[in-house]
């Protein structure tokens, strides 16, 4: 009976451990660098280096963060929680 119970705390374990959604931590982590690059070129620090950075980052946000736009605050936080 002692292993059945160690397994199943295990099983759980596990699977909480996976609850990380990837594609949203990368969609957060794509956020703040662009955010960054951002902030750069509204200080008025633009080049063409910046720019084109800035389109890339957008695009690539715009394309990891479309399954969560919908998404409501608290629901985001807690996925937001879990990438640290």
């Amino acid at each position: 009976m002692k292993k059945i119970l160690v397994f199943i705390v295990s099983l759980i374990t596990c699977i909480s451990c996976e609850s990380v959604d990837k594609k949203f931590c990368d969609c957060m982590k794509t956020s703040e660098d662009f955010n960054k690059i951002n902030s750069e070129i509204l200080s008025g620090n633009t080049n063409e280096k910046t720019l084109k950075k800035a389109k890339l980052l957008i695009e690539k946000k715009r394309k990891l963060c479309f399954d969560y736009k919908h998404m409501i605050g608290e629901e985001l936080l807690e996925k937001k929680r879990a990438c640290k």
